[in-house]
């Protein structure tokens, strides 16, 4: 009974020490790095242009490891920049980023800290779509006619300094090679400066559909008989007819 008493005894008073130590592991600090976290932007999307707000930061968090743990395993927090000021004005200005829905007792450390932004009044133009494709991919001795497009103009909508930099709307149309059959599909419409780089704007619709009407070189020609030999004494030719009277030619252009 005593030897009991004793196992007891030592029982009791080494346990809680085991118990302290794991409460203090769970409570300990921790750093994490999230990568590619998503950004909201907010502002008037009817009338104004944001450009410069890039998809994603890298945000660092520092506290509690279990809470940071939890924050990086649900991602319930959100970065955001508030640019939704009925009084906001245009140019380009200085952001930093916001975060929400971390806990208090959570720091943390966004990845750029703040970025440069445009801030540009948003319009709308209407521009009549051109025809764009490789005609070295047709069969050869096949020709490519002008394309039918519908529709053949389309609304950009972007912000002012962009729309005036469009030079060229093109219909991007995708032969396939060996082409010698009329061709009818969808092709992407682009917007380019005078360089040719695709600009950032909004295009309706973004798509039109197009006909190449693709043929054979061709030329009608008059058919004229060439006589050979001599009739029979006696006998006079007076007329001579073809029928049909002419033909059409088709092979290479230049022959």
């Amino acid at each position: 009974a005593f030897l009991l008493a004793v196992l007891l005894f030592i029982s009791i008073n080494f346990e809680p020490e085991s118990d302290t130590s794991r409460f203090n592991v769970t409570s300990s600090s921790g750093t994490e790095v999230i990568e590619a976290v998503p950004v909201e932007v907010y502002y008037d999307r009817d009338n104004l242009v944001v450009t410069g707000v890039p998809k994603t930061v890298d945000v660092t968090l520092d506290g509690p490891k279990n809470l940071v743990l939890q924050a990086k395993n649900t991602r319930d927090f959100k970065v955001y920049i508030d640019l939704s000021d009925s009084e906001i004005e245009l140019g380009e200005r200085r952001i930093n980023f916001n975060i929400r829905g971390l806990n208090d007792k959570i720091s943390h450390l966004i990845d750029p800290e703040f970025i440069d932004v445009s801030i540009e009044e948003k319009v709308t133009k209407e521009f009549t779509v051109e025809p764009e494709f490789d005609r070295n991919l047709l069969e050869e001795g096949y020709i490519a006619k002008e394309p039918q497009i519908v529709p053949n103009t389309v609304n950009i909508t972007g912000a002012k300094s962009i729309i005036e930099k469009i030079v060229y709307v093109k219909a991007i149309i995708h032969l396939e090679e060996g082409v010698h059959d009329t061709v009818t599909l969808k092709a992407e419409v682009q917007a380019l400066d005078r360089n040719l780089n695709k600009l950032d704007v909004s295009i309706d619709p973004e798509e039109v559909e197009v006909e190449v009407p693709i043929i054979s070189p061709s030329k009608t020609m008059d058919i004229e008989p060439v006589e050979s030999g001599k009739p029979k004494e006696g006998i006079t030719i007076q007329n001579i007819s073809v029928e049909p009277s002419e033909i059409t030619l088709y092979g290479k252009k230049a022959i």
